[in-house]
């Protein structure tokens, strides 16, 4: 999906993508003709529980879209997806976002690399406040594994550490390509947390 898809069922953002929902069904309906068995979520997922207004969501019930709206609907409408899925056997696996650099602004950090001649430097986002930034999802995640049992992968062990905080750049090499997207190095890091599950589905 793209981040105007939510990829849960009946829950659409103020404007909806284009054919979301059909897309969403013919997904559903995918897993259940074809006896999947495993399935990963990955979404960014603060987007859509308020982190930016432009991302809030609802269902059928929402009159007023808000970030307190936003939450009672991500929280309800994913725990019936996930009911739904592991009544048809489906083994649920959700990994929680990656870290997000909310001041993320290249264009200043390259101007300032240039004008004082020395390496690109990002600020680096500490562990206190990327934590308390998914506080939310991951009760949520949390709440999911220990009563549907969900199993909930973190890729926070490849970016954060509690002395140095969340990196944005690695060894002179930029991980993000925005504020809350990996390009292709950072996605790279990820390569052992993507072979465990795979290993753990053989």
């Amino acid at each position: 999906y793209s981040s105007e898809c939510v990829p849960i069922p009946n829950v659409s953002r103020k404007i909806p993508g284009n054919e979301c929902y059909q897309t969403k069904n013919i997904a559903i309906n995918y897993l259940t003709n074809n006896n999947i068995k495993n399935i990963l979520l990955v979404a960014r997922w603060n987007y859509y529980t308020g982190s930016n207004d432009a991302g809030f969501i609802g269902d059928a019930d929402t009159r007023i879209f808000s970030k307190e709206e936003s939450r009672v609907v991500f929280e309800q409408n994913l725990i019936e997806m996930v009911e739904m899925l592991n009544k048809q056997g489906v083994h649920i696996t959700i990994m929680s976002q990656v870290p997000e650099h909310t001041n993320f602004n290249p264009r200043d950090v390259f101007y300032k690399a240039i004008r004082e001649r020395t390496p690109p430097k990002f600020d680096r986002v500490s562990m206190s406040d990327h934590r308390n930034y998914n506080d939310f999802t991951d009760k949520i995640f949390k709440k999911l594994e220990r009563d549907y049992g969900v199993e909930i992968i973190n890729p926070e062990q490849f970016f954060c550490s509690d002395k140095e905080g969340c990196l944005f750049e690695l060894n002179n090499k930029i991980l993000y390509r925005d504020a809350d997207h990996l390009n292709y190095t950072g996605a790279k890091e990820l390569e052992p947390l993507f072979e465990d599950y795979i290993d753990s589905l053989k």
